[in-house]
């Protein structure tokens, strides 16, 4: 955060994201969790992004086919949200990009919208009518509906199976586009992690935003992640990261030099001069963006009081880890330095989670759920099931505030000292069997 006098717009492009990002970790280190995956699912689209013991930042980004040159958090989106629109074009089936938005909505809107992906949770059970506010239909005064949704559903699953002959009801085309959504979301994933070069199977899948906790356990389970971390705060995360925030700011300096240690301090005494920061009040801390002399990928090292030989070493790890390789005769050269600084002030606490019983809250209720192909009773769970209880097995659905998850088989639920929730995956036997799901398509 910065001062009004000072505000840039520039500063502020995908700052609830940020938010969340902020947040995300701050959840992660007061559950003692190191490295995580962050997942914010909302209604429009996907924000991910990866934590491994530093924010990871990049130089510049890309919004509607515009370039904008200034240090900002790494998150990637895409175009996965509760009302992606679910289609079947030339025997595909498709999710996203495109969005219904707030309105018209999802079919259950009752503003005649398309079918989208909260649809496919409602007539699968994932989320019930109870849990919405009665905001909807021409005079905002009625609940989401369902029986417009299986209207919708019936006149799709009619043109479906005349290609696919095996498909037996709409409820099974409403999973097969549940499936392509966390096929694609999965696959995001991991392209910021595996792809480059890291092994996310010790990391925590942390999820926020209203829709992430439908797909969390499955993508967990692509991603070969086995814990699943989230706070009753989920659906503010972002505001909660917001508030958590330092008031400072981030600066680069162009350098252009090779990378030798006075040119380092030449080019630092410079941008002190230059920021005339008020010593003992403001931190700093310095990052190199270093890459090799005549290649365009820079590698960011937190400077602190290294060695110029620790620093190359540093920017060889991780530029093999990234590539495979380092070149042998090609030097390295300093692209610019990066300074954030921000006051020294106590981290102030803006929310507790708390423990407390809700009086008039249930335990549990029964329902119904279609999973693998088949319609099974569960059990829905609220917070209050906690007070006597240390683990909730899955396959159920937990309610906390605006919070809603579905717990898969084979996933095991429990509440922290600190009222966050982990989810984890139990240990079950390889499964032999080879299944071959004709749905999965790109989009």
């Amino acid at each position: 955060m910065g001062k009004k006098k000072s505000f840039n717009g520039r500063n502020a492009i995908l700052s609830g994201p940020a938010g969340g990002v902020i947040g995300g970790v701050d959840i992660a280190k007061k559950n003692n969790i190191k490295s995580i995956v962050g997942f914010d699912m909302g209604g429009t689209s996907a924000d991910i992004w990866h934590y491994n013991g530093e924010i990871e930042k990049k130089a510049e980004t890309k919004i509607s086919d515009i370039f904008i040159k200034t240090p900002i958090l790494k998150i990637d989106t895409i175009a996965a949200g509760g009302g992606s629109i679910t289609k079947y074009e030339n025997k595909r089936f498709v999710v996203g990009p495109e969005s219904a938005g707030s309105y018209p909505g999802p079919v259950c809107y009752r503003n005649n919208g398309p079918i989208t992906l909260t649809d496919c949770n409602l007539i699968l059970g994932r989320i019930a009518k109870e849990d919405f506010p009665k905001f909807f239909g021409k005079n905002k005064n009625l609940s989401i509906s369902l029986p417009e949704t299986i209207k919708k559903f019936r006149k799709l699953f009619l043109q479906v199976i005349k290609d696919f002959t095996n498909y037996k009801d709409f409820y099974q085309l409403a999973n097969s586009f549940l499936n392509v959504a966390i096929e694609n979301m999965s696959n995001a994933i991991k392209k910021i992690t595996i792809q480059k070069g890291f092994n996310i199977s010790n990391h925590a899948l942390l999820i926020f935003g209203s829709a992430s906790g439908q797909y969390c356990c499955k993508i967990a389970e692509n991603i070969g992640v086995k814990k699943i971390i989230f706070s009753p705060y989920s659906s503010v995360l972002s505001a909660y990261g917001i508030g958590l925030s330092k008031f400072g700011s981030i600066h680069q300096y162009s350098v252009e030099a090779a990378l030798q240690k006075n040119i380092i301090n030449k080019h630092i005494k410079k941008i002190k001069k230059v920021l005339n920061l008020n010593k003992g009040i403001y931190k700093e801390i310095y990052t190199l963006r270093v890459k090799y002399y005549g290649c365009n990928t820079i590698i960011p090292i937190k400077l602190g009081n290294k060695k110029i030989i620790k620093i190359k070493k540093e920017f060889l790890k991780k530029h093999k880890k990234l590539f495979g390789f380092n070149y042998e005769n090609r030097k390295m050269h300093i692209d610019s330095i990066e300074v954030e600084y921000f006051l020294k002030i106590k981290k102030t606490v803006y929310f507790k989670n708390s423990r407390n019983i809700i009086k008039k809250e249930i335990i549990y209720a029964k329902s119904e759920v279609y999973s693998d192909g088949k319609w099974i009773k569960i059990k829905k769970f609220s917070r209050n099931y906690f007070i006597k209880n240390k683990i909730i097995v899955g396959p159920a659905v937990f309610c906390d505030f605006n919070t809603s998850i579905f717990i898969e088989k084979n996933w095991n639920m429990l509440q922290m000292p600190s009222g966050d929730y982990i989810l984890k995956e139990k240990k079950c036997k390889i499964q032999k069997k080879v299944i071959f799901i004709s749905e999965k398509a790109y989009s």
